[in-house]
């Protein structure tokens, strides 16, 4: 009686129970046994097993008992979560480090999941005399279990060449199809023992899953397509990818984000942004007032300053009401300001009545004028209070050089150098301002031809020449009005007022005859043109586009020019 109990109690007891029953292994034998031994045991198994219930059965047993090891060690010995092809390098060390074979991966069909590799110096058969049979049952159910534990789906592994039949080799054609475990259920169970084995596994994922999420980790991976539990959840961390972003771009100051697929969250996330938005303009309008202000302080410091250094501005103080002029830093003389000592102020200053009468609301402005004999003057006015009155104060500035200067500027920056027409820089605003403006304009691209073989046979400066006789031919065509402009070496652009497309390729076709015919040089001359016509309400096309539109139209005037001067266009 006792040894049945205690053999009804044992049989509660797993693979891992008698797998860690010694820490220390084999005290007194050592680690390894010879492999003999370990064939004595799986082969007496074999003989018996097949004895009593068959070969069918004997193999089925072995395949199920492989499967069951092959789960074990992947759990305990293999990272399941690496790539495939680091997986497979693990599990190889892994063979080789508890003496079970070498592993090759001969194939794979990612699309499939179908797997060829081979298992050579293996425990079962390695080493055997050629028995013409295939004996690698175990192995079939390790390799099973092993790639079902890592992939989570139903894997098989079936022999297809074996040691024992004098390949030297064991290898295997693993494919996704399960067919361990099944045999052991009644016919009706076996579909349904695969629908539970998937949906574990899709349980499992769903668990890992979601307990990515609920830490936060939204890096987490996306479960596979087949999972239909995790469906509604990945569009939740799609929706929460996205939304991260979009918070990203609401700290950065992008109050244009709108949610509109979460619900409440929808909402609150809307009216918070809007309350950003506006808390910002009325901080932005804050700093605008607190800014004015200390510009005008900036002004009344300005203007003691200036009293006291005597500088060469003028410094007025009007009288808001009265329009009279209670100071001026002109007058050399004490006592009452009269009428005289202005002449000169009005010689100089010939808009002095339009400071007179000043009378804007704004508590400070900056505003120019023009005086006398092309010059220009800089006004900063503002309130204050003047010995009791109310007053305005003007200071004036003389900014004729500064004005000068900045035209100067201006023209050298809008204007090429070499020609004196505008340049590329001056062209694309002036093109940005056309579209904008919706404006109805023919655009005419121009690519003066043979430019570098001039420059190469004739020198660099009968290629200036050649360009400026091209740039003087196209000027005296066209009226002065209308923009010429040089966007690179030999790329020219025409803009035309109003939608006049075939007008113009009429009178470049006689300009560009003119060109080539025309003896401007001891060689030949030629451009190559194409014209574009812009319907400024109607049209669709970027800045780039018309560009791209004119280049390949020009391309078909090269190729006709290259067809008639093939040295000169290359």
């Amino acid at each position: 009686m006792e040894d049945n109990t205690l053999i009804t109690e044992q049989t509660n007891l797993k693979l891992a129970d008698y797998l860690h029953t010694s820490a220390n292994g084999r005290e007194n034998l050592g680690e390894e046994i010879p492999v003999a031994v370990y064939r004595l045991l799986e082969y007496s198994l074999r003989e018996e097993l097949t004895e009593q219930f068959g070969r069918n059965d004997q193999i089925r047993i072995f395949r199920n008992a492989g499967y069951r090891a092959g789960q074990y060690f992947a759990k305990q010995h293999l990272d399941l979560s690496l790539p495939f092809s680091e997986f497979a390098a693990q599990l190889q060390k892994q063979l080789e480090r508890f003496k079970m074979g070498v592993l090759r991966i001969e194939k794979i069909n990612e699309d499939t999941g179908k797997i060829i590799l081979t298992v050579s110096e293996d425990a079962d058969c390695s080493g055997l005399p050629t028995l013409g049979e295939t004996v690698c049952n175990y192995d079939e159910g390790l390799i099973s279990g092993i790639l079902t534990a890592y992939t989570g789906s139903p894997y098989t592994a079936v022999e297809i060449d074996c040691w024992a039949t004098g390949d030297r080799v064991c290898r295997f054609q693993a494919e996704v199809k399960d067919s361990f475990h099944v045999q052991e259920l009644s016919e009706p169970y076996h579909d349904s023992k695969q629908e539970l084995h998937s949906l574990q596994s899709e349980i499992e994922e769903l668990t890992a899953y979601t307990a990515e999420l609920s830490k936060g980790n939204l890096s987490v991976p996306f479960p596979g397509k087949s999972n239909f539990l995790c469906e509604n959840l990945k569009n939740l961390h799609a929706n929460l990818n996205h939304l991260t972003w979009q918070a990203q771009q609401v700290a950065k100051g992008d109050y244009s984000q709108q949610v509109a697929y979460l619900g409440d969250f929808s909402e609150a996330f809307n009216e918070m942004t809007k309350q950003l938005r506006e808390r910002e303009e009325r901080l932005r309008q804050e700093a605008l007032r607190v800014q004015n202000h200390a510009e005008m302080i900036e002004g009344y410091n300005e203007l003691m300053v200036e009293m006291l250094s005597k500088r060469k501005e003028w410094l007025l103080v009007v009288d808001t009401n009265t329009k009279e002029i209670l100071y001026c830093n002109k007058k050399h003389h004490g006592g009452a300001v009269d009428a005289s000592f202005c002449r000169d102020c009005k010689k100089r200053l010939p808009f002095q009545h339009e400071l007179l009468k000043w009378n804007c609301d704004e508590q400070y402005k900056v505003w120019e004028m023009d005086g006398d004999a092309d010059t220009h003057y800089r006004i900063t006015s503002f309130p204050i209070q003047w010995k009791e009155h109310d007053s305005h104060v003007h200071i004036i500035v003389d900014i004729t050089d500064e004005k000068r200067a900045a035209q100067n500027l201006a023209s050298k920056a809008y204007h090429d150098p070499g020609t004196g027409i505008k340049n590329r820089l001056f062209f694309e605003e002036y093109m940005e301002m056309i579209l904008r403006e919706e404006q109805d304009t023919t655009l005419c691209y121009l690519d003066l031809d043979g430019l570098k073989y001039v420059n190469d046979t004739f020198g660099h400066l009968e290629g200036d020449i050649y360009i400026q006789n091209f740039v003087e031919l196209i000027k005296a065509n066209f009226r002065s009005e209308d923009t010429f402009a040089r966007i690179g070496g030999d790329e020219f652009c025409l803009v035309l007022s109003g939608s006049i497309k075939e007008l113009i390729d009429l009178k470049m076709a006689e300009i560009l005859k003119d060109f080539q015919t025309g003896g401007y040089a001891e060689y030949q001359c030629s451009f190559s043109y194409g014209i574009v016509g812009i319907d400024g309400a109607n049209n669709d096309l970027s800045y780039d586009d018309i560009l791209h539109k004119a280049d390949e139209i020009m391309y078909e005037c090269k190729r006709r020019n290259k067809e008639k001067y093939p040295q000169l266009v290359r």
